[in-house]
């Protein structure tokens, strides 16, 4: 009987225990998320790039795809996680935003051929 009773529990054990490993599996095709830095670009600043850092795995990604609001990027690669990160030349952005809030959209592929969009919003001043 005590055999019995362990068994089920082990058994019991075993089944919660995946269900709990399943219930926190990552997400297989996260939501696509931007975050773009600067988050205020001065136009009359001199600045380096334009950043966007997303929540794409790097590996997943065709680099050649890429676009932010039609502009290619000149750099992508991967972050400290393995997601995505590009640069884009920043006289090229200025060219495309004015003064006030902009929202700016990375599009690109997968690997396997599916796209993705994502937006972020940053503000603008002269």
């Amino acid at each position: 009987m005590r055999i019995k009773i362990l068994f089920v529990a082990i058994l019991l054990t075993g089944v919660l225990g995946m269900g709990i490993v399943h219930a926190n599996k990552p997400n297989q095709a996260p939501v696509p998320h931007i975050t773009i830095s600067p988050s205020t670009l001065v136009l009359s600043a001199d600045s380096r790039c334009v950043s966007v850092h997303s929540n794409i795995p790097f590996d997943l990604v065709d680099c050649d795809t890429l676009e932010l609001s039609g502009i290619t990027p000149y750099l992508a690669k991967k972050d400290s996680c393995g997601d995505l990160v590009a640069k884009f030349d920043v006289e090229e952005v200025k060219a495309i935003v004015e003064p006030g809030p902009a929202t700016l959209m990375l599009t690109g592929y997968l690997l396997e051929g599916t796209p993705f969009a994502a937006s972020d919003t940053i503000m603008v001043k002269e």
